[in-house]
């Protein structure tokens, strides 16, 4: 059986990638992201985060993703509790980074000394505890989700002393890739994949540019809350009219023969790579 999980994940996270790697090139050209490439940017400049219900990329997260449409001006007035539930959105959209409540609560806890039984993720558990293997209600309109984590007092409190780990951790050594965080015993919420590349933060980039947050939540809010200039990431969707600006600079032998749309994004960091 290990032998079996072991050839299925070398599969599912190097091979495969590579697949979508081809198809991506064949689909768009030149200035694909090959498997595993991240940029680094700065957390404090991500405003929103993707509610990506429909989505359905993350069971492929070791993948890259050109996607059209306007998921990424779907701006919705809802706050948003915990990344990965949905909490009954039945449409792709961006919520802002404020109103994220995983985020506010660490940063209440953080920077205020707000103890974690008094943080509004903490309370959310509490009132809605996620029993294994079952389904259950998770808010305004009853749609069932998984449950399996933070199920009991115990498990969140063990969960809650992770985050204060990581936070110190961070704190103390920077952040770390995945790759690098593997090396240590000590470290919190690390890689175990084949490919560790797939477990650093994830990202979206809409056609303008703008970096939306996606996966990778207790990272995320911490490099933010301590205020991190930069941390590596891996987009997993790029807007196909980004994915365009990225094939014109790829193409290009010099930056001024460049549009001048294309030339403004010169110092992005999902450009510089190619320049």
């Amino acid at each position: 059986m290990e032998m079996y999980n072991f050839a299925h994940n070398i599969i599912k996270q190097t091979i495969l990638p590579w697949g979508r790697y081809a198809y991506n090139w064949w689909q768009y050209g030149p200035g694909i992201a090959r498997p595993g490439e991240l940029i680094n940017v700065d957390p404090r400049e991500i405003e929103y985060v993707m509610i990506d219900c429909k989505f359905n990329h993350r069971a492929k997260k070791t993948h890259a993703y050109i996607k059209g449409g306007d998921w990424d001006r779907n701006y919705l007035d809802d706050g948003l509790m915990f990344v990965g539930s949905d909490e009954g959105f039945d449409e792709l959209g961006l919520v802002p980074v404020e109103d994220y409540g995983f985020y506010t609560s660490l940063r209440n806890h953080f920077e205020k000394g707000l103890p974690w039984e008094e943080t509004e993720i903490y309370k959310h558990f509490s009132d809605n505890p996620r029993p294994p293997d079952r389904t259950y209600p998770l808010t305004r309109d009853d749609r069932p989700h998984r449950g399996g984590k933070y199920a009991t007092k115990d498990v969140l409190d063990e969960e809650f002393s992770r985050i204060d780990d990581l936070y110190e951790h961070m704190k103390e050594y920077g952040y770390l890739t995945q790759r690098e965080l593997r090396e240590r015993e000590d470290a919190p919420y690390s890689a175990k994949n084949v490919a560790p590349a797939s477990d650093e933060v994830l990202v979206n980039i809409g056609r303008s540019g703008n970096i939306i947050f996606d996966e990778g939540r207790h990272r995320f809010a911490v490099a933010r809350i301590l205020g991190l200039e930069s941390i590596p990431v891996k987009v997993l969707v790029r807007h196909e009219n980004w994915q365009a600006i990225r094939r014109e600079v790829a193409r290009t032998d010099s930056t001024a023969e460049l549009s001048d749309r294309s030339r403004r994004y010169l110092d992005h960091p999902d450009i510089r790579p190619l320049v």
